[in-house]
Formats: structure tokens, C-alpha cells, sequence
């Protein structure tokens, strides 16, 4: 679908904003040329203005060009672009195609907004793409194509968190987070186009207008650490289920190859924390009774553009409080967000333009030791939450 071409509104002191986005122009007197009537019926101002045939135009003199022509011309409706900024890796988010807006304190819908295929910058012919899923980065652009001109209109875009499988698969990742930004478009990044010149670096024309690319961020799904965000991990090894379901795991090898020995447990899939603000607990379940003196968390942190992978390990000791599920013992850990947040500080001292965040890190294998120094070798279950003391029941 393409827009009709742009006809002339140069008739003064009238108004076309009841049906029309663009301004005072008048690019030809062709395709473009004024209509008759001129101004419409519509408009509601009495009389006609004549033709005289003379647009606005700019003869280059000088050598430059002033582009009067396309002065108060539109290529598209008002377009709002919301941008999937964090999502753990597995979930979607589905943005429903088309969403109605309504003036605050009437009744009825006043405008319609609609989902549409874009170009990376959101410009491009309108061209409704229906209910569609996003992950992390990609961005969601509506259209303005009716609202009120008389009131302010709002609109609430409702989304569905997604998980990519078994929508209620109880090992999915944690999610207490999920946020988004939203801003107007097409828009264009000022890091890469500082002089806000009208081709990028590649000689492409710019989206115009263009909107700095400063978006409003917000968040979706929040939620402080409870009983319904305890997980039960699953390792490379195997999955052990819960506590006393008669299945265990044993420990395996660490998969860089970097560390000895078969002691660890991968977590599968990597156990992101894009949604931790007050650290994590961990609540493990060794077999046979095996009391557990030690919880060892070895650490990974995203890698931003340009910058080096990082890995520390982190972890907690001595007399460790216990939970019971099922009939059995686990040890619990509890790690506090300083830790995390003085680890990034560390790693941004040393490497000042990564801007590394807790948000970025995720526990690559865990280990655990017994009183006497041993490693655990064998584990009933494993619990995670977000949060502090959040063990399961």
C-alpha cells in the first residue's frame, strides 16, 4: 500500500488537519496541484482561492537549493516506535497489529493505530504487518492513521510475554523484568550522524523528519522476587526435577576446558539475570543427606562492542541457613546485589567505556564443597530466585 499523492493545502487561514498530516504547501502544479474546490468543502472556509499556477519552488541560484518544495509535505502518518530493550533469551514479546485510542474521560474510540513494516530507521511505505512477535533489539512501529483533533488521544499497547517452546514450561528462565523504549520515528542516532546530515555514512537519505533517537524508557512485568519466580535449573548434565523425585545428577566438566576436574554444574541453558535488583538465592539439594559448607557461582559478564569477556567467581560460606522441600535438606545461598554492583565497578575502573552492569552477568557453573573440604559430586535438585531468602517451600 502506498499513500496518495500530496495535494496542495496553500489556501490562508484555512485548516486541513481533519483529515490531512501534512502543512502549507505546494510543491507543482500537477500531480500535486491544488484542488478544486480549493480549499475543499471539508475545510469549512467560504470562497475559493484561484490557481495562478506558481508553486513553491527554489531555482538553485547560488548553487543551493533550498528544498521549499517539499517544505510542509509528509511521507507517512505520526509514527511511534517502541524498542524491546531487555528480555531474557528464550521469551518474545507479541504486539498485537492494531490498537485503538481514546480521549480521556469520553466515551468510544477516537483513532486507530496500526502495526507497520519498516526499515531499521522506521521509515518506508505504510504497510500493516499484523500481530507480531519480538525479541531483544527488535522494534515495534505503529502508525497513526486516525485520531481526534480536537482533544489529546492516549493509547495502551497491550503485549504478551512469549516463551519460545512450552509456554509453561516451569525450568524457563526467570523473568522479573522486561522493558522497553518507545520515541517517535523514523529516527536517526546522533552518535552516527552528529551533524544531522541528511545522507548516513553509507550515502542512504536519512528519514526526514528525523527524531533524535533519545527514547523514554519504561518497564514492563515488574516484580520483586516471590515464590512464583523460584526455578528449578536443569544442568548439562541432566535434569534432576525437585527434591525426592528419585532423580539426581552428577557433576560435570567445565565447558571452556578452562577449569579441571568433573566438580561443576552448567546450568542449561546460561542462567541470565537481566532482572536482578537485589541479588540472588540459591538453594541446593545434595544426595544422601550430604551437608553442603560452601556455594561457589563462577560468573560471566556480556561482552559490549570492543570490549573483552570478563569471568570471576563469586560465592558464600560457613553456617549456611537450610529449607526443606519434600522431606529433604537443602543449604541455601543468598547473594546480595553490592557484590555485583562492586564487581562492575571494579571492571568499569579498568575498562571505563564498557559501562558493564549486574544486569549484564550470568552464572556460567556453579560448584559446592562439604565440611571437610570435598567437592559435592551428586545433587537431588537445585532452586533459583531472585532476591534475598527467596528458597522454595
Amino acid at each position: 500500500m502506498r499513500y496518495p499523492a500530496d495535494v496542495a493545502q496553500n489556501t490562508p487561514n484555512s485548516s486541513y488537519s481533519i483529515f490531512s498530516e501534512s502543512g502549507f504547501h505546494w510543491q507543482n502544479d500537477y500531480s500535486n496541484g491544488p484542488p478544486f474546490p480549493n480549499p475543499p468543502a471539508i475545510v469549512g472556509v467560504p470562497g475559493t482561492s484561484s490557481n495562478i499556477g506558481n508553486s513553491l519552488n527554489s531555482y538553485g541560484y547560488s548553487g543551493m537549493d533550498t528544498g521549499i518544495r517539499n517544505a510542509g509535505t509528509v511521507s507517512a502518518g505520526t509514527r511511534i516506535a517502541i524498542r524491546v530493550m531487555d528480555l531474557p533469551p528464550g521469551y518474545q514479546l507479541s504486539f498485537p497489529g492494531q490498537v485503538y485510542s481514546n480521549v480521556a474521560g469520553l466515551p468510544g474510540n477516537s483513532g486507530v493505530l496500526v502495526l507497520t513494516n519498516t526499515n531499521p530507521q522506521g521509515a518506508g511505505d505504510f504497510s500493516a504487518s499484523g500481530d507480531t512477535l519480538l525479541r531483544r533489539g527488535d522494534v515495534a512501529v505503529y502508525e497513526v492513521l486516525a485520531s481526534s483533533f480536537t482533544a489529546f488521544d492516549q493509547a495502551d499497547v497491550p503485549v504478551t510475554l512469549v516463551y519460545e517452546g512450552d509456554q509453561v514450561d516451569p525450568s524457563a528462565p526467570v523473568v522479573d523484568f522486561v522493558g522497553v523504549s518507545v520515541s517517535y520515528a523514523p529516527f536517526y542516532d546522533p552518535a552516527n550522524d552528529p551533524g544531522n546530515a541528511p545522507f548516513d555514512p553509507n550515502g542512504a537519505p536519512i528519514p526526514f523528519p528525523r527524531f533524535v533517537s533519545s527514547p523514554s524508557e519504561m518497564t514492563l512485568f515488574p516484580g520483586a522476587a516471590s515464590q512464583s519466580s523460584v526455578q528449578w535449573l536443569k544442568f548439562q548434565t541432566g535434569d534432576p526435577g525437585v527434591p525426592g523425585d528419585g532423580i539426581t545428577v552428577q557433576a560435570g566438566p567445565d565447558p571452556s576446558g578452562v577449569f579441571r576436574g568433573n566438580i561443576y554444574f552448567v546450568p542449561q541453558p546460561l542462567l541470565s539475570l537481566p532482572g536482578m535488583t537485589d541479588g540472588f538465592t540459591a538453594t541446593i539439594f545434595p544426595t544422601g543427606g550430604t551437608a553442603v559448607q560452601g556455594v561457589t557461582f563462577q560468573m560471566i559478564a556480556a561482552s559490549p562492542t570492543g570490549c573483552a569477556g570478563v569471568g570471576w567467581a563469586i560465592g558464600g560460606g560457613g553456617a549456611l541457613p537450610t529449607a526443606v522441600v519434600n522431606g529433604v535438606q537443602g543449604t541455601v545461598v543468598s547473594l546480595q546485589q553490592f557484590e555485583f554492583a562492586d564487581e562492575a565497578e571494579f571492571l568499569n575502573r579498568a575498562s571505563p567505556f564498557c559501562n558493564y552492569n549486574p544486569q549484564d552477568m550470568s552464572v556460567a557453573f556453579i560448584y559446592a564443597n562439604n565440611p571437610s573440604g570435598a567437592n559435592v559430586l551428586s545433587i537431588d535438585a537445585m532452586a533459583f530466585g531472585l532476591g534475598q531468602n527467596n528458597v522454595p517451600k
